[in-house]
């Protein structure tokens, strides 16, 4: 069976996530004050919490990804529940943002728009077919 088009779209951002996340952490071990292009957010996540439990979560991500690639439907569940926590985590800097008139509001509302919109094709009776079939 075939991965539909918007799966596969899903599951190579899916694995992007995390293969940013694992370059992001190797940048940050061998040279933890140089970040030529990581975001300032992914450096303040870094210090926070270390570059090892982002290996972890950028290692979630990929299996993710590649669980979304063969159609396997715990990958499925694992997306929407990523994608539903992640829109949810971003809702209080959506609001802080709009009260103090920033332009990262036009980003953090696509992002969180995109994540819905991806979450909702997942949850759709035709990707819910592909992935029982399989």
């Amino acid at each position: 069976m075939r991965t539909p088009i918007g799966v596969t779209i899903i599951a190579i951002l899916f694995l992007a996530a995390g293969v940013y996340l694992w370059i992001g952490s190797a940048m940050f071990l061998v040279s933890p004050g140089m970040f030529p292009f990581t975001e300032a957010t992914l450096r303040r996540a870094l210090r926070l919490i270390g570059p090892y439990p982002t290996v972890a979560v950028g290692a979630c991500y990929a299996v993710v990804g590649w669980g979304l690639f063969r159609l396997h439907n715990w990958a499925r569940w694992v997306a929407i529940l990523v994608m539903t926590v992640g829109s949810a985590a971003m809702l209080p800097r959506l609001f802080v943002d709009a009260v103090t008139y920033r332009r990262s509001v036009i980003w953090i509302g696509l992002q969180i728009v995109l994540r819905a919109v991806a979450a909702f094709y997942l949850l759709g009776d035709e990707q819910r077919e592909s992935f029982v079939r399989q």
